[in-house]
């Protein structure tokens, strides 16, 4: 770290920080005092106030020699016991918040870049949860420093990859939208934090285009909000959508249509004059036609030429580009929530009830998915519960799949709560409702493993240290279901947990009887992080199937080849809107807009290591 560093205070502004060096051969310090200038762009601070929350002092506030009226620099001394100090700044054109660390915090970091553990577990324990660690020690830590940090906790903690993993997307929302702390102000900065991240295991995988949809899902009311983020950062936005086959163009449509309404998306449609290639109705057939994972790329393709057809062939097109773009998500961002949303919002236009059904369906499950990774079980288990309402009233959707996942869901919360026999009970009574589903085969293998797996590891905790033998004997159980569906990371969970319970019975730990691969993370105990005892792996066969058997794509309504005439059907309650994030400690607030503001924390999270973490399955088999 250097001596000398910046910190953003506004978009256009930053002070600078200078460390004072002790000279050689003194005894250290047991405070190190920093110089804090802020510039005169600022505007005027004659009424400027401080406040330091700490235990920073902070000495007489002085106009900075030589510059014009409106700067200012503040002496800040921090005791080397300290963590990472806030002062804040307040005048009557802004306020701003500058986060200056202490000796001992710096070293610790340093060390645990440099790959030591214990530094690593010191730099955890400064801070009140570990997503503070990216976004607070980002002010006066450089990128790479950053990655390599994150790098270090979130494989010395458990706890610290899955708290990390859960809010990996909200924390690059925050280095895109608030200037204090962790920030990006380029398109290779933002590019090389994402790569960052997603070379680190123990986080999972983290996509350009997920981080993106993420910022454009929850800090923008307009597309012209997200076309000056795209401009600031140094993106041509033509470019930008056309990466990828286009799926930052599907979101952006996405989130145009829901902003700014279906004559804007298709206005920005015309102005991109991408030529197709081929015949359009010729390609169109072949767009309704294709394997389900690769539906959302033809749809695309088809997009610019559609713009040029009439108003309904366009949001024909574009309704069946955003749901096949989402069906393809498999990550925890709310890229597939905007797209779904975006395809019911503008298939209202046109009458296909069927494809706005399933919109809106899938948009409840994905936020299912999302919440349940954020260990927000209860909120999770709401939209699971929507989107079973939903397809109690339309019989071409799946009503055993949102009642299996708020199982999983209600299993997960009672078992965070350490009552493992209430969550085996619930898991119990949910596999009689499955069995009471006409599930198509493949699907109702595949979740009744799954189940079984998590009751049995539910069951093992439950029975406590004193019977080692049945717990050897209920893990193996569980590993064996997850090896039939191959839920390899589930199944290498509960080998972790086989080989902790031979190692505190003074026992050599099991030979793995099939292979396995290592998994980041601490080994969890089930003494200690019994919520481990549920997996965080879901069951979803490609194609989606009904009861009854495989579904009719949402494209292929009885006259397919020509969008139907202008109507709407009334959208059903509940309104997906109508959910916020409840505990997300980054939701971006009204400060942040009009000057620096705190990096926002909520509450701790549960002490839970989740299951390692990583990108969803997108074969055919279904995603863990």
């Amino acid at each position: 770290m250097v001596r000398r560093w910046t910190q953003s205070i506004t978009d256009d502004d930053a002070v600078r920080l200078v460390r004072h060096e002790r000279a050689d051969g003194v005894e250290r310090p047991r405070a190190t005092t920093y110089d804090v200038r802020f510039p005169a762009t600022v505007g005027e601070m004659d009424d400027a106030t401080v406040v330091t929350p700490g235990d920073a002092v902070v000495g007489p506030v002085e106009r900075s020699r030589g510059e014009p009226t409106g700067a200012l620099e503040l002496t800040v001394t921090v005791p080397d016991d300290a963590g990472v100090e806030r002062v804040v700044v307040s005048w009557s054109e802004g306020r701003a918040v500058v986060y200056v660390p202490s000796a001992r915090i710096r070293e610790r970091c340093e060390a645990a870049i440099d790959g030591d553990e214990s530094a690593a577990a010191a730099v955890l324990a400064a801070f009140e949860t570990p997503v503070q660690v990216p976004l607070i020690c980002g002010a006066f830590l450089d990128l790479p420093e950053v990655v390599a940090l994150v790098d270090a906790v979130t494989a010395a903690d458990g706890h610290a990859s899955s708290v990390i993993h859960s809010f990996r997307y909200p924390i690059l929302r925050a280095a895109l939208v608030c200037p204090t702390g962790l920030s990006v102000s380029s398109d290779a900065e933002l590019e090389a934090l994402v790569a960052g991240f997603d070379a680190i295991d123990a986080i999972g995988s983290v996509g350009l285009v997920d981080a993106l949809s993420e910022t454009m899902a929850t800090a923008f009311g307009s597309a012209t909000q997200t076309a000056a983020l795209v401009a600031s950062l140094g993106y041509d936005l033509a470019d930008l959508e056309r990466r990828d086959d286009g799926q930052f163009f599907a979101c952006h449509l996405a989130h145009l249509v829901t902003t700014d309404g279906v004559r804007a998306a298709r206005g920005h449609t015309m102005r991109r004059r991408w030529q197709l290639d081929g015949n359009y109705e010729r390609r169109k057939f072949e767009a309704r036609t294709a394997a389900y994972p690769d539906r959302g790329r033809e749809w695309r393709a088809l997009l610019c030429a559609s713009a040029r057809e009439s108003t309904d062939e366009f949001v024909y097109v574009l309704a069946n580009a955003l749901y096949w773009t989402g069906y393809a998500v498999r990550s925890d961002s709310r890229m597939a929530e905007l797209l779904y949303d975006g395809a019911s919002t503008v298939v209202t236009a046109i009458d296909l009830p069927e494809l706005r059904a399933r919109a809106q369906f899938e948009s409840h499950i994905a936020a299912g998915h999302r919440l349940r990774s954020c260990h927000q079980f209860v909120a999770a288990a709401r939209r699971f519960r929507d989107a079973k309402w939903l397809a109690t009233r339309h019989e071409f959707l799946p009503t055993w799949e949102p009642r299996y996942n708020e199982v999983v869901v209600h299993a997960h919360d009672l078992t965070a709560d350490g009552d493992h026999e209430a969550a085996s009970r619930a898991i119990d009574d949910g596999i009689g409702d499955l069995l009471a589903y006409d599930i198509h085969p493949e699907a109702a293998n595949r979740a009744i493993h799954h189940l079984k797996g998590q009751q049995l590891e539910a069951e093992a905790e439950s029975v406590g240290i004193s019977d080692p033998s049945r717990i050897r004997g209920l893990l193996r159980d569980a590993r064996d279901h997850y090896a039939v569906i191959d839920f390899d990371r589930s199944r290498d969970r509960v080998e972790r947990k086989l080989e902790h319970v031979e190692w505190r019975h003074g026992r050599r730990a099991t030979p793995v009887e099939d292979d396995t691969v290592d998994a980041p993370g601490s080994v969890a105990d089930p003494e200690v992080d019994g919520a481990d005892a549920t997996s965080h792996e879901t069951t979803d066969v490609e194609p989606r199937t009904t009861e009854t058997g495989p579904s009719r794509p949402a494209t292929e309504p009885d006259d397919a080849s020509t969008p139907g005439p202008t109507g709407a059907e009334p959208r059903p309650a509940p309104e997906s809107v109508a959910y916020p994030d409840f505990d997300d400690p980054l939701t971006p607030h009204d400060e942040s807009l009009v000057g620096s503001a705190d990096v926002v924390t909520g509450p701790e999270s549960r002490r839970n290591d989740a299951d390692v973490p990583g990108e969803r399955d997108e074969t055919a088999g279904g995603r863990e």
